[in-house]
């Protein structure tokens, strides 16, 4: 399989081979269903190059959710032909009630750097009480995306996210738009 032909890595190998780990994590522990936070709306948004990719190269999911914060996005998701979700939910994730939801995997691929830094340590410990496996976060790493006003929390830099016990790998050169964080917790 080439990993290349997603577009999701360009031409560093460094990157795409991060993923490769990720998907052999996830069929390792035989990933049932996942929640997917912040799909998006762009039909070829890199959100939804992931989820796709997540979605065909592990064997064993069956279900995915995605969680959205914009009303939106909700609906341009839900009429999406391509889209391999099964359920949309409207909501913030730092005040979404998780009561009733029962996942393996949470995937929230550049997120954390839209809230605040404050908010992170409850934000992260909610996504990993409700996932019954894995927490995998991406976010941009350093400053190649400050120029985006959506970054409330901008600049991420080494030992933020292992500071919350997060297994991380780096890709691209830190400071520029390639640079790329990748962090994995195993949660029970």
């Amino acid at each position: 399989m080439e990993y290349m032909e997603y577009g999701l890595f360009g031409s560093d190998e460094d990157y795409a081979s991060n993923w490769k780990y990720i998907i052999n994590k996830c069929n390792e522990y035989d990933i049932k269903n996942y929640l997917n936070i912040g799909l998006g709306d762009a039909q070829g948004s890199p959100a939804r190059k992931w989820n796709y990719f997540i979605t065909t190269q592990c064997s064993s999911i069956e279900q995915v959710i995605n969680l959205e914060i914009d009303p939106n996005f909700c609906q341009s998701v839900k009429k999406s032909s391509d889209s391999m979700v099964n359920e949309v939910i409207n909501g913030d994730i730092r005040t979404f009630n998780t009561d009733n939801l029962d996942v393996d995997m949470v995937f929230w691929s550049h997120g954390p750097e839209h809230i605040l830094r404050s908010e992170w340590e409850a934000t992260f410990k909610k996504l990993e009480d409700f996932s019954n496996k894995v927490v995998i976060l991406q976010v941009p790493w350093g400053s190649g995306y400050n120029y985006d006003p959506g970054h409330i929390s901008p600049s991420i830099r080494k030992g933020e996210l292992e500071f919350y016990g997060y297994e991380c790998f780096y890709q691209g050169v830190e400071d520029t738009k390639n640079a790329s964080l990748v962090g994995i917790k195993l949660v029970k």
